[in-house]
């Protein structure tokens, strides 16, 4: 599917890739039941990577709380799709 030329195919393949990482590296394991809200903060995460954010500023805009903000970010990054850079 990879090698095929057609984007469409491509982007599918990689939208499957992110669902079943989603699926079985975070929501099983962490028994989340609001998918669509870790789906939407891990997306806006991936597409805003040089980005500087804070759990305030992910809370606010994803408008759910503090406690479920902090435990989805650090459920991606134990998952490995992303990982945290400090500031020196």
């Amino acid at each position: 599917m990879v090698l095929k030329e057609s984007t469409d195919d491509k982007e599918l393949l990689l939208k499957n890739y992110l669902e079943d990482l989603l699926h079985r590296d975070i929501v099983t394991r962490y028994e989340i039941r609001d998918v669509a809200n870790l789906r939407n903060l891990a997306v806006y995460l991936m597409t805003n990577v040089a980005k500087q954010t804070s759990i305030t500023k992910l809370k606010n805009n994803f408008t759910i709380s503090q406690d479920k903000t902090e435990n989805y970010v650090s459920a991606i990054m134990e998952s490995y799709l992303l990982f945290q850079l400090q500031m020196f």
